[in-house]
């Protein structure tokens, strides 16, 4: 598990370090320590000293994963199935399944699997209090999004945008009485939360304008409620945007317009640019490893030749789920490519 806190209460925190999840000078920045549950023998024989051997296996265990990922990652396809399955599961006692944050309102438990950017995501988010994320479609953002606002124990609320988000959206309402309903981007906005707006990208610019002073100067204008027109940025209030394009425009993804420069300059040092966790991936599809493998190795035609297809981990977990209830890859992979070109189908044939 990781515990996230501040630096100055963690014992033994160095002022000098500058990386990020470690001991740092900055004011609000986090701390992360790593601590297994079940720490492999020889590592617990190899010290007598419990601070250090915290110290040591959050080092030696973060290297030791990262050697494993590489050669599953690049040998994979060369290796007997049983021989992966072996390295998975020394890699799953590498990894914690647990992750614990302390934040200014309390601390939380992320149990289960996380993407390798989640601890970006956290501490973007504690610093900046707001982030952008920008990935491929099914890449994870908004279980992102959802697991960092559970490690801060603040609520979560989102809005999927369109064209045709209003003001009102994420202002609120005045109905004809003269009654205020609000939205849950100023309820999150003035009690706290992660607030998600997604597929950002696809969002009308000019409506995203009306929340440039509430990420910038700490308060929005709130004109339909007229008892209190100005709506307070709460201190644990987090903004996250989350999109297929970085506001430029997308000729994969329709529809994904330019969003205004204004809007964007609010995310220019939290941006975190999400792509596909193959790991995490490997891990959520351990009993299919093959069926995983299959769709890694579509994907990696479907990059190399330029093709405008997804293989999202969305796809790979359903890939798995239908192996798991008796599917054949070759039927998985006929429904999964029958809206394909021919020549697209045949780019991938083995």
């Amino acid at each position: 598990m990781y515990t996230i806190g501040d630096p100055k209460k963690a014992q033994g925190a160095n002022p000098q370090a500058t990386m990020p999840f470690e001991e740092t000078a900055v004011e609000d920045a986090v701390v992360v320590e790593e601590v297994k549950e079940e720490a492999p023998q020889k590592i617990e024989a190899s010290t007598q000293q419990p601070q250090a051997q915290a110290a040591d296996l959050g080092m030696f265990g973060n290297m030791f994963s990262q050697s494993i990922e590489t050669i599953i990652k690049q040998k994979a396809e060369d290796m007997r199935p049983e021989v992966v399955a072996i390295l998975q599961a020394e890699l799953q006692k590498l990894k914690p399944t647990n992750i614990r944050i302390t934040g200014r309102k309390g601390t939380g438990v992320v149990e289960g699997y996380t993407h390798k950017d989640f601890r970006e995501a956290v501490f973007l988010s504690e610093q900046e209090r707001q982030l952008m994320m920008v990935g491929p479609a099914g890449s994870g953002k908004t279980t992102l999004a959802k697991q960092v606002a559970k490690a801060f124990e603040i609520p979560f609320t989102s809005i999927s945008c369109s064209a045709g988000m209003s003001e009102a959206h994420l202002l609120g309402r005045m109905l004809f009485d003269g009654t205020y309903v609000p939205s849950d981007f100023i309820t999150a906005y003035e009690n706290g939360g992660v607030f998600l707006f997604d597929e950002i990208d696809a969002a009308d610019s000019n409506t995203l304008l009306v929340v440039n002073s509430a990420l910038a100067n700490g308060y929005v204008s709130v004109p339909n409620r007229k008892d209190k027109p100005h709506a307070q940025r709460h201190e644990d209030f987090i903004c996250v945007v989350a999109g297929n394009s970085w506001g430029h425009g997308s000729s994969t993804y329709q529809g994904r317009g330019y969003l205004d420069a204004a809007f964007l300059d609010r995310f220019s040092v939290a941006k975190l640019n999400l792509d596909y966790d193959e790991s995490l991936e490997l891990e959520l599809g351990s009993s299919q490893v093959e069926v995983v493998k299959r769709m890694h190795q579509i994907r990696k035609i479907v990059t190399s030749n330029r093709l405008k297809r997804i293989v999202s981990t969305r796809s790979i977990v359903s890939a798995v789920r239908q192996a798991e209830a008796g599917r054949s890859m070759a039927q998985i992979e006929s429904v999964f490519t029958t809206d394909w070109a021919e020549d697209d189908k045949r780019k991938i044939k083995k």
